[in-house]
């Protein structure tokens, strides 16, 4: 599996959506959302996806090229979003879902609080509420495997809510923003630099602030190269410290492996 799949949005023109990590493919055609200046950092030549709630973007995984990190069901899953002054969608707005292992939905709900869902397993409200401000920002939910969901707020920690579930699972392979696959649950507003990582990820490695380009942050296999140099290892697969675990499973632990 690849670590993840990244939409920088960065075209602004022409019908491909194309992840940068993957090379997943999404086609703008008629019935779904379009390109707008309108963009986190407000420079020129940034993009983002403007959803009118009856519009909605599919990007097909046909080799399902995302999943987890074959260790445990950690995730980081993490996005731009602007909406209106006063946003109160009528049910839960979904911003963007996969639908086949890790099986999820990042949405934003009818109060404006933050709500994942794990396909087949739980849905997880919050109390996690955008500010009412008309402006952009950042959301992310980290999963802690057999323990948690943690959700952030512009880089803050919000709130963190129990969870022991696992990842969720249907059997589609697709990625979905700005609505479910049927068209149900549909999102109004802005969406930009959408991400999902098959780890976790601390809010120093999050797409936060707004600076650099999303393709310019620290990745999960460039940041696994890092940790590799620190701890001067060479194999991943190997046990330099002797403990059972695997350089790679002290890594996705964060635990030292030379002792």
């Amino acid at each position: 599996h690849k670590p993840g799949f990244s939409f920088p949005f960065n075209a602004g023109t022409g019908t491909n959506v194309v992840d940068s990590i993957g090379n997943l493919k999404g086609i703008l055609v008629s019935g779904t959302p379009s390109w707008n200046t309108n963009s986190p950092n407000g420079q020129a030549n940034d993009y983002s996806l403007w959803f009118n709630g009856s519009k909605k973007l599919v990007v097909p995984d046909p080799k399902q090229i995302i999943g987890t990190n074959g260790l445990n069901d950690d995730y980081t899953l993490q996005c731009w979003v602007k909406v209106a002054v006063n946003y109160a969608p009528t049910e839960r707005a979904i911003l963007f879902q996969y639908e086949r292992k890790p099986g999820f939905a990042l949405s934003i709900n009818t109060d404006r609080t933050l709500h994942t869902t794990a396909f087949k397993i739980q849905d997880i409200s919050t109390s996690a509420a955008l500010p009412n401000d008309g402006l952009w920002h950042h959301i992310a939910v980290v999963h802690t495997d057999g323990q948690n969901m943690k959700f952030y707020i512009d880089g803050s920690l919000s709130q963190t809510v129990t969870y022991t579930g696992g990842a969720g699972y249907r059997t589609d392979s697709r990625i979905v923003m700005g609505s479910d696959f049927d068209g149900n649950n549909p999102f109004t507003g802005f969406l930009d630099r959408v991400k999902f990582d098959n780890h976790i990820l601390t809010p120093e490695q999050f797409d936060y602030p707004v600076g650099a380009s999303p393709d310019l942050r620290v990745a999960p296999v460039d940041a696994f190269a890092v940790w590799q140099a620190l701890y001067g290892i060479s194999d991943s697969d190997a046990d330099d410290d002797g403990d059972g675990q695997s350089n790679l499973a002290e890594y996705l632990a964060h635990t030292n492996p030379t002792n």
